[in-house]
């Protein structure tokens, strides 16, 4: 446990999810008497459940939710709710990068023509 800097430990703990933080305190409660305190199987865990993220079920694209709940957005709108919506569900992915003029400009004709499916 002394070659892990629990600064860092705390900030990582910060940035988890509710699922990842329940997860990684169970685990190192189960292996509280390891010899590293069971942060290296909580640890693992944890990285077991990040590898499954593309395995389970997803969450819809941010522009499909809008287009359900039927909220008429102008792009001007649209496009900064949709890069801060598109970070909130998306950052934590690996190799996560904001989405481009043009991903926007999809996302928002995607929208303009899933809001009549939902009547």
């Amino acid at each position: 446990m002394a070659d892990q800097d629990l600064n860092e430990i705390e900030i990582n703990w910060e940035l988890m999810t509710p699922m990842e933080s329940a997860l990684w305190g169970t685990a190192l409660a189960l292996h509280v008497t390891d010899a590293d305190g069971g942060l290296g199987a909580a640890d693992e865990a944890l990285a077991k459940l990040r590898h499954l993220y593309d395995v389970r079920s997803r969450q819809p694209n941010p522009e499909d939710e809008a287009a359900a709940s039927n909220v008429y957005l102008t792009y001007d709108e649209f496009a900064p709710w949709y890069t801060v919506a598109h970070r909130i569900r998306c950052y934590r992915e690996p190799d996560y990068r904001p989405p481009t003029a043009n991903q926007v400009a999809d996302a928002y004709e995607r929208y303009s023509l899933s809001r009549g499916s939902f009547y």
